[in-house]
């Protein structure tokens, strides 16, 4: 199965078929006596006890993990190139008080990000949106790829396991980090394309030193403000540390950098923790860093903060086919 860098619960699942309209469970897809649930425009299958996959397919051996190398990104629209889009606001996680840097506060997977641009269709294509179904006697997660709904390109995963970072703090988010491993393979088209894994030294000599990175996710169009139903993109400068600590009571660790803006509302907020930060180089995409915290919704002053993914090389090759 596909494994995908991610922020504590979110960003990358498994597939299925197009959703389409009707009831798709009929006929019943599942196979060896699995029950099919209708969903909109998909359909979830409950498989017996030693199969699994999207249709029940498989008795439990699992598909060798693949990384995405060399994945050119040429034929996608350019986020900064496009002459159609003002990016405005980004991705931001989860918020924290000013008032005690110690003060332990969880993250809110339930609110999202403020403003920005509609993402084009084909745009944003390692994009990934999550559900999670609680049930009587059994909690079902799942991932959906090519987050457009109005586009009829989705497709939904199911997802078998969550690796949490064993060093995660949740008082300050540091180590905020996990890989989700999907049941099935991804099925790859021209709206759901991976971002790429990129090399520690690569990360942080070519693509960190680069004038911006981007970000993308579902979120609140301003503090407090509406959800938006449409996915998002803005474009955000990297911000060197000595001046993202300068502006912050609260540690930003080694394993942390800062995008956005000080003085234009342009920013994340209060949500959609474990968004991707991609930067591009020449012609592909790779992930830089996963949306974390910040303080407020586009604030003066202040930056978003991410998880620098090029310091957790080592601990992604533990679970990654290299």
């Amino acid at each position: 199965s596909l494994w995908e860098v991610l922020n504590i619960l979110v960003l990358f699942r498994g597939l299925g078929s197009l959703w389409k309209n009707g009831d798709q469970c009929k006929p019943n897809p599942c196979q060896y006596g699995g029950t099919c649930k209708d969903g909109i425009g998909t359909y979830t299958c409950t498989c017996l006890d030693g199969y699994q996959g999207k249709n029940c397919e498989s008795d439990g051996k699992l598909n060798e993990l693949h990384n995405n190398n060399g994945t050119n990104h040429k034929n996608i629209t350019s986020i900064t190139d496009s002459p159609d889009l003002h990016l405005q606001n980004e991705t931001k996680a989860p918020d924290r008080k000013e008032t005690d840097p110690k003060t332990n506060v969880s993250p809110n997977p339930h609110t999202r990000i403020v403003g920005g641009d509609d993402c084009l269709p084909g745009e944003c294509p390692w994009q990934v949106n999550m559900y999670v179904l609680y049930l009587t006697y059994k909690k079902m997660c799942s991932v959906v790829v090519a987050v457009d709904k109005e586009e009829n390109t989705e497709m939904m995963y199911s997802v078998e396991k969550i690796f949490v970072h064993g060093r995660f703090v949740s008082a300050t988010y540091d180590y905020d980090i996990a890989l989700i491993k999907l049941k099935e393979p991804i099925k790859f088209s021209i709206y759901v394309i991976p971002a790429c894994l990129p090399d520690a030294d690569f990360a942080n000599e070519i693509l960190m030193n680069q004038k911006s990175g981007t970000v993308s996710g579902f979120g609140r169009l301003y503090e407090h403000g509406r959800v938006s139903n449409k996915l998002k993109v803005l474009q955000v400068p990297y911000i060197d540390r000595n001046s993202c600590k300068q502006i912050t009571n609260f540690a930003i660790t080694e394993n942390m950098f800062c995008a956005g803006y000080d003085n234009i509302t342009k920013d994340a907020c209060q949500g959609d923790s474990g968004g991707p930060h991609v930067t591009k180089y020449k012609d592909t995409y790779f992930v830089t860093g996963i949306v974390s915290w910040g303080e407020g919704c586009a604030r003066k002053g202040k930056y978003g903060v991410y998880t620098k993914v090029s310091k957790f090389h080592a601990w992604l090759k533990e679970y990654l086919d290299f």
